[in-house]
């Protein structure tokens, strides 16, 4: 992960060679990626998603279930998916003893950050009303 951010750019090639999510049973951190657009330079568009989780396995196969799009209709994730993408997830982040959910969340958002996903929020929660 660390050799990721130590370069100007990365590439879907350097993110193929994180680990896969869908086999790691402990807390952490995950990207899921959808390539977008293939340019006529060489550059490729990703759609990203940063996530956690207490068992980031059992989060990942819950991204990839239908009843799961249709319960969140607005997500740009779920939408994408529901046409057909291929989405790839990774491990970010990964931890051998259990970890505090509002840790979890805070090494969530500094990867958001990292990747550029960080959205203002546009609902309501507990987490932005003490914001």
């Amino acid at each position: 992960m660390q050799a990721l951010f130590e370069k100007e750019t990365f590439s879907v090639d350097d993110l193929c060679h994180l680990p896969k999510a869908g086999f790691e049973k402990r807390p952490g951190i995950y990207l899921g990626f959808v390539v977008e657009a293939e340019h006529d330079d060489s550059t490729i568009t990703l759609a990203l998603y940063v996530g956690s989780s207490i068992c980031i396995r059992v989060r990942v196969h819950g991204h990839q279930q239908p009843y799961t799009w249709e319960r969140h209709k607005g997500s740009h994730l779920y939408r994408r998916l529901k046409k057909g993408a291929k989405v790839e997830f990774r491990v970010l982040a990964a931890f051998n003893s259990s970890i505090e959910r509002g840790y979890l969340n805070l090494l969530e958002a500094i990867f958001m950050f990292l990747f550029g996903t960080l959205r203002r929020p546009t609902y309501e929660s507990d987490f932005v009303k003490q914001s």
